[in-house]
């Protein structure tokens, strides 16, 4: 669509247009002082984007959908889901953390 789709004509005629003040005045002001222009906007979403969005979706579902096919549908034998590696992950990193730690800590003098 061109630059004079429907969309943009009615933006271009309502955008800062004094003329369609009356549909947003302030509360408590008088309706003959400065009338305020309304400033209108709209978004236009990218349709190839929002296709390949789509499509990336579907194709983590279907390969998810192949792993637990192969596990024999039960969700436990796919292994752990995410949350449950991340977890696992943060508490291995954190248990390392701890052992580099006591490596590198001096011995404490002998009393």
């Amino acid at each position: 669509s061109g630059d004079n789709s429907g969309p943009t004509q009615a933006l271009r005629h309502a955008n800062n247009n004094p003329s369609l003040s009356s549909y947003c005045l302030p509360k408590g002001r008088k309706p003959g002082a400065c009338p305020p222009r309304p400033i209108v906007a709209f978004a236009v979403e990218n349709v190839q984007k929002a296709q390949l969005k789509q499509k990336k979706k579907d194709d983590a579902r279907a390969k998810n959908a192949e792993r637990l096919a192969a596990a024999g549908g039960d969700a436990d034998a796919a292994g752990p889901d995410r949350k449950a590696r991340r977890t696992a992950r943060r508490i291995e990193n954190r248990l390392e953390k701890k052992r580099r730690r006591r490596e590198e800590a001096p011995a404490p003098a002998p009393a």
